[in-house]
């Protein structure tokens, strides 16, 4: 009777192991997930910040004042 009772025992351990490492998997699927998304949200942030960049560039150079229709490539005069 007492190696059932140990056989027992052992299977509830394995059952809660199991359990254990299954919630810690699962968890760490979230967290990379939520990382992926914070990652691309930052990159799509990123692109959105050049861009808005270049279209600064462009206006500046479309507009005609003479202290700002020399905006070189890659660089903006943000002195007011």
């Amino acid at each position: 009777m007492n190696s059932n009772s140990h056989s027992t025992d052992e299977l509830s351990m394995d059952v809660a192991t199991a359990s254990a490492l299954s919630q810690v998997q699962l968890m760490n699927q979230v967290d990379v997930a939520v990382a992926k998304k914070a990652l691309n949200t930052q990159e799509a942030q990123g692109q959105a910040a050049l861009e808005l960049m270049d279209q600064a560039v462009q206006l500046a150079r479309q507009s005609g004042n003479p202290q700002t229709s020399s905006v070189q490539a890659g660089s903006v005069d943000i002195y007011a």
